[in-house]
């Protein structure tokens, strides 16, 4: 906090986590938004009140996704705090859990609205829906919701919402447009922009993947376009080590002692982007029984012990790390 005059300024809270300050008109109190990670629907924005004088904390809104509530979602969090002129009225950003918005043709969400709070007696509504959608992200240059305020009067409250200013009637929640016009000039370049087809030919792939040499340096494998290739260290033309069609990606080759087998990972993508790794083994010729793991984060490095077995898995120790360990 500084003097308006300037001067040095008093630390009022050392949580980084706290941004938005909104300070009531009496200079009592400070609403602001305090920040524990990036998920409003686990609850990691809510608003507290700072009272001034005695540095007393006091939670405004609260409900976080965990222990007992692990798993499910909070009401949406709150954020972007700002008081009425005359103290009653806490206004705020929350999301919608499930609300979509629909723009040219297609929903997009979550969507978010503008929350009034009654600060006398905790009762909540919702004043306008939608608005600005929230970054919960946040950035050194934006905050959470574009900037919004009260008017003088407390009557209502001026924003910007889909590309015009709109003033809500607090009482009635009636939303009206503020016309505005100005003079913008602006020096628009061409656009650069080349058109190219995508084809089914064949195509020089450019970006290969763990280069791994078999144990008597012939042959190389290596990960290109989703799918697992080996290739004469001396040259010549790569060939796929699997002729699978599936609907996944192959990866992280790792070759046995003997050079015979080549263990690797295939990874598909499930329900709601959750993984479902594999680890494969295969010779040049016939794959052999894969053995799956469902937990969260691939095996993708591999290495191989062998006892002098005719062939795996019988004999053969397969290891692999995870971000869990080995």
């Amino acid at each position: 906090m500084y003097h308006r005059e300037g001067g040095v300024g008093i630390e009022l809270l050392a949580d980084g986590s706290a941004t938005w300050p909104s300070v009531s008109r009496d200079g009592k109190y400070v609403y602001f938004e305090h920040r524990s990670g990036n998920d409003a629907f686990q609850g990691d924005y809510q608003i507290r009140r700072l009272e001034v004088e005695s540095g007393q904390v006091l939670d405004i809104t609260a409900g976080k996704a965990e222990g007992a509530a692990a798993g499910r979602l909070s009401s949406g969090g709150a954020f972007a705090p700002e008081v009425s002129p005359d103290g009653r009225w806490l206004a705020f950003g929350r999301m919608i859990p499930d609300g979509t918005i629909s723009y040219k043709g297609h929903r997009y969400g979550p969507r978010t609205a503008l929350w009034l709070r009654d600060l006398e007696t905790g009762e909540e509504r919702v004043l306008m829906d939608p608005i600005s959608a929230a970054i919960e992200s946040g950035s050194k240059v934006l905050r959470i919701l574009p900037g919004y305020a009260w008017a003088p009067d407390g009557a209502s409250i001026i924003l910007s919402q889909g590309g015009q200013i709109r003033r809500i009637d607090v009482e009635t929640g009636e939303v009206s447009v503020i016309p505005f016009s100005a003079r913008v000039q602006r020096t628009i370049s061409g656009m650069a922009y080349q058109e190219f087809r995508i084809t089914d030919e064949p195509f020089r792939a450019k970006y290969l993947r763990w280069h791994t040499a078999s144990p008597d340096g012939g042959t190389v494998a290596f990960q290109a376009v989703g799918r697992i290739w080996t290739v004469p260290a001396s040259g010549g033309e790569p060939r796929r080590l699997t002729g699978d069609t599936a609907d996944r990606q192959e990866f992280a080759p790792a070759w046995s002692p003997d050079g015979r087998w080549i263990a690797y990972t295939t990874w598909k993508v499930g329900t709601y982007g959750r993984s479902a790794p594999e680890a494969e083994i295969l010779s040049n010729s016939r794959p052999l029984p894969q053995s799956s793991s469902t937990r969260p984060g691939a095996p993708m490095a591999r290495n191989w012990s062998f006892s002098r077995a005719p062939e795996p898995p019988s004999g053969a120790a397969l290891s692999h790390t995870t971000p869990g360990g080995t």
